[in-house]
Formats: structure tokens, sequence, C-alpha cells
């Protein structure tokens, strides 16, 4: 009598549910380093915009 079948399969079990939780965490990560990243490059676009349009930069200066 082994306890070996029973003990893989709760192993087998545990793993997949961190692996699963471990792929979750990241798509999430993943989305929120996107959304960082354009909200930096929106933000340089619209500074970028205010300057040219209130004459303090010419588009050549930019």
């Amino acid at each position: 009598m082994s306890l070996e079948p029973e003990e893989q399969a709760r192993f087998n079990k545990a793993t997949s549910q961190y692996l699963a939780t471990g792929v979750l965490g990241t798509f999430v990560e993943g989305c929120s380093y996107c959304v960082s990243s354009a909200l930096i490059y929106l933000t340089k676009a619209l500074v970028g915009a205010v300057l040219i349009v209130k004459g303090t930069y010419t588009y050549l200066q930019m």
C-alpha cells in the first residue's frame, strides 16, 4: 500500500494551481506596465502639443 500515487496527485494539483496563479499575475503585471508606458507617452505628446500651441516652441525646436 503505497502513498506515492496519492501524494503525486496532490502535488500535481497544487502545482497546477500555482501555475494558473502565476500566469494570471504575469498578465496583470504586463497590462499595468503597458498602461503606465502609454500614460508616459501620452503625457509627453500632450505637453508637446500645449507648448507648440502656446507658441513657446516650434515643431522644429521640439
